[in-house]
């Protein structure tokens, strides 16, 4: 089958397709044509591999967190049906049931000489089995009803910045969550509640799953405000903050970056993680931020792909600065700003005025290379190590920051 142009040329909107169609199919909601589109991905010779890895990570969490859910109302349950018991009166559910109903069963007959044995009559029988089915489809009512109110809403969109959308119908502002895969377009925003107050904003593409106290995050960024105890699912961790806690959570594929602003956020094993902290598959490393006068020779990279470095210079400087990485490198000075190949060729080059800012930023999936927010480089290779070299005076200042993208939401106040 032919797959959709606009979503295979965008590795962020297939990712987060797959795992929207993979979700579906883990609820049983896809219908014929949704199936046939998550089938041509998986046999693509091209995408098939890297879609199966995402369908199956996806498959994994859906799975994982419906699980814990049902491992909670089983015990809820277990441990309702045991109080009704220990409550003293009728000894069985079934007598418990008919008690609640204001009806008894009545006792044997005394045994007398005249009748040895007691034998019921045909009636009494058949009012007793009609009884016990009625207590029974009670408690299968009870059951279904139980599971229907988990089931039913447990989260409320607060807010909608271009598209977002639920089993393939858009949505807005105070439209209900039960649990089915919300998604959201390149560069859109959605900002979800829960009853406890507890705060999520997914900025597109992605896609999210929530549940009781709870949500999957299968792509996109999101910044969570946390006001109770939360659940949090990714594709390769899960999580459990508490009150407080402010987290920032980025999932493009198989892979996510988790940052921890403040806790208490503890990890599936129940260890405590520190605040101010980024996990990136196995890597942990702290939060910081710089500014430098001048740069130093080799930049202090983290020991995974998330950073950023600002920096801005004079164009009628008589010096230069150059940053180099294994890919190629920039240039600033007198001349302009030039981006160039690791062999020397120009990819780009301008004269920009005076002040004129440029940012090199890593993630764990792709280095981009901006100039005054104009997009000159995206690669899907960040660079390990930076290297910085200076000739004459050149009046700079940059900052760098080895962290989540707090420079669009403050997830600290």
């Amino acid at each position: 089958m032919t797959l959709p142009p606009d979503i295979v040329t965008d590795a962020n909107n297939r990712d987060a397709r797959i795992a929207e169609l993979a979700t579906g199919f883990a609820l049983n909601e896809l219908d014929d044509a949704q199936l046939h589109e998550l089938h041509g991905y998986l046999v693509d010779p091209q995408l098939g591999r890297g879609a199966a890895r995402t369908a199956w990570k996806t498959l994994h969490t859906v799975t994982d967190l419906r699980a814990e859910q049902a491992r909670v109302w089983h015990d809820t349950l277990r441990s309702r049906l045991a109080a009704n018991l220990e409550s003293g009166g009728p000894t069985t559910v079934t007598n418990r049931l008919m008690a609640r109903l204001g009806l008894r069963r009545g006792g044997l007959p005394p045994v007398t000489a005249r009748h040895a044995t007691y034998v019921p009559e045909a009636h009494s029988v058949w009012l007793r089995v009609g009884l016990a089915v009625g207590g029974l489809m009670i408690v299968a009512g009870a059951i279904a009803g139980y599971a229907w109110s988990r089931q039913a809403a447990v989260a409320h969109i607060d807010s909608v910045i271009g598209r977002a959308v639920i089993a393939g119908r858009a949505s807005g502002p105070g439209d209900a969550l039960d649990g089915q895969p919300l998604s959201v377009a390149d560069e859109a925003q959605v900002s979800v509640r829960w009853p406890d107050g507890t705060l999520l904003k997914l900025i597109g593409p992605g896609t999210l799953i929530p549940q009781q106290n709870s949500v999957a995050v299968l792509g996109g960024t999101a910044w969570i405000q946390v006001a109770g105890t939360f659940g949090i699912g990714l594709p390769d961790r899960r999580v459990r903050a508490s009150t407080a806690a402010r987290l920032v959570v980025e999932v493009a594929g198989e892979r996510s970056c988790l940052s921890i602003a403040r806790g208490p956020v503890v990890d599936a094993a129940e260890q405590p993680l520190s605040a101010q902290t980024c996990l990136i598959g196995d890597h942990s490393f702290a939060w910081s931020q710089q500014t430098w006068a001048a740069l130093p020779e080799v930049v202090p990279l983290p020991g995974a792909a998330r950073w950023q470095l600002t920096a801005t210079t004079l164009a009628d400087a008589t010096g230069s600065l150059t940053m180099t990485w294994a890919g190629g490198s920039v240039i600033s000075g007198p001349d302009g700003i030039a981006l160039l190949r690791s062999d020397g060729s120009t990819v780009r080059a301008v004269r920009p005025p005076a002040g004129r800012r440029f940012d090199l930023e890593a993630t764990p999936w792709a280095f981009t290379v901006r100039v005054q927010d104009d997009v000159w480089l995206e690669t899907a290779v960040p660079p390990t190590t930076l290297r910085c070299r200076t000739s004459g005076a050149v009046p700079l200042t940059a900052t760098f920051r080895s962290g989540p993208p707090l420079t669009d939401v403050d997830v600290d106040k």
